[in-house]
């Protein structure tokens, strides 16, 4: 019992438990295939340039969080879903500026915000991933801590500590 419990206690604190995004079929083998390929922008459909962007998206904001931005833009399906992935490739693969695709909404403004550090540091290879654009301000919760990776340290540390505990008992 005492070994099985350790083990229990040593699998969920240190195996990465992560969310997977839907493939759907294999949809980001499709996406692959034609970033390998080196497909030309203007034969790409509205499909391929949504699993492209769906593909992109992934890699950016993996697992849960990606599934939480597509409700948030309306959900699978929706076109405005699909309107969304379809400039994320736009600007991605095919290195377009795609300015007022979504004028009137907030859109523009959220994903402009988010976006442009990715760009920024596209076009600068010095950039590191972990450096911020110097004119974006950022408060407590939108710098690189999340509240998820707080919570995360909070477990690791809580299992350790329960753990010390439980052989110190003995």
């Amino acid at each position: 019992m005492n070994k099985f419990f350790l083990m229990f206690l040593t699998f969920v604190i240190f195996f990465p438990v992560t969310a997977f995004a839907h493939t759907e079929g294999g949809l980001f083998s499709e996406a692959e295939n034609i970033i390998e390929e080196q497909t030309p922008c203007d034969q790409l459909t509205t499909e391929q340039l949504d699993h492209l962007g769906d593909y992109y998206m992934e890699q950016i904001h993996p697992g849960g969080e990606h599934e939480i931005m597509d409700v948030m833009m309306g959900g699978d399906g929706s076109d405005n879903l699909v309107r969304m992935h379809s400039i994320m490739a736009q600007r991605f693969y095919c290195n377009d500026d795609q300015k007022g695709a979504l004028e009137g909404s907030i859109l523009p403004k959220v994903i402009g915000g988010m976006m442009r550090s990715i760009n920024l540091r596209a076009e600068n290879k010095n950039i590191p991933a972990t450096v911020q654009p110097q004119n974006i301000k950022q408060s407590f919760w939108q710098s690189q801590i999340s509240v998820q990776t707080l919570f995360g340290w909070i477990l690791v540390l809580g299992g350790i500590g329960a753990v010390w505990m439980y052989t110190k008992k003995k």
